[in-house]
């Protein structure tokens, strides 16, 4: 109950444009992932203020739609009708503020009528909700799934991704994948590590204090099951599941 209230409150404070409001002021400093334009404070071109966010509203759509799946699994099917349909219109309002068919891509801010701060994080996360115009889908996987910019990418960003990712293409993405995940993991054990990081560059990232147990890491764990091996529920507890593993070529 306290989660539905907190989104019904959210749900509550949209705006015009159908957007939950860019909070705002200098005590304000987001956090996504460690990434450019997804962490801090945002500089915006010609000095001029944020009025929508896309970041946000993607993760609030997601969660929305966790929430809508939880009360069917609790036979809830009315309110979770509802949060589906606030879901719907939120996907619309994203689509219609954040996609720039010029650029065939997710902008990430908007000051009034500019868009800017694309991102791999913001267009992980669109794909994942499958905002993407159907037509540009393939496209647009495809230039996030280049290895050098997965490569480039931090952890939260990677998980999206390659959520989104596994989903469009399993046969294609899958050895990218698995090749990115074994490097990584077998760089922390060849350091003598027994847990894993929260960056690749371990101890020595923001100027030393990067943590070397860190719980975002432990998606390695994670994906491998779930992708990899393709082990993932249908029914909660289990209680009916798919075992699908995706080609990897290990």
């Amino acid at each position: 109950e306290p989660i539905l209230a907190m989104l019904h409150t959210w749900l509550a404070s949209r705006e015009a444009n159908g957007l939950m409001p860019h909070p705002s002021g200098e005590s304000y400093w987001r956090f996504y992932d460690w990434a450019d334009n997804a962490a801090g404070q945002i500089r915006v071109p010609n000095g001029r203020q944020i009025t929508a966010d896309a970041l946000l509203n993607l993760h609030l759509l997601l969660t929305i739609e966790a929430v809508a799946d939880m009360l069917l699994y609790q036979g809830e099917t009315d309110r979770a009708a509802k949060l589906a349909g606030s879901a719907d219109e939120l996907r619309g309002a994203l689509v219609q503020n954040f996609w720039d068919g010029h650029e065939h891509r997710f902008q990430t801010y908007r000051s009034d009528d500019q868009w800017f701060g694309a991102t791999p994080t913001t267009t992980a996360l669109a794909l994942l909700a499958n905002l993407i115009p159907r037509e540009h889908t393939e496209t647009v996987a495809a230039a996030l799934g280049q290895e050098k910019v997965l490569r480039n990418c931090p952890w939260l960003t990677r998980w999206w991704a390659c959520r989104a990712l596994l989903t469009c293409d399993p046969s294609r993405y899958g050895p990218v994948w698995a090749g990115l995940l074994a490097n990584e993991a077998m760089y922390m054990q060849q350091q003598g590590s027994s847990t894993l990081w929260e960056t690749p560059r371990g101890a020595a990232d923001f100027g030393g204090a990067g943590s070397l147990c860190h719980g975002w890491a432990s998606l390695i764990l994670f994906l491998q099951g779930t992708y990899v091996l393709g082990l993932r529920p249908l029914q909660p507890g289990f209680s009916q599941f798919l075992i699908a593993p995706v080609p990897c070529g290990l």
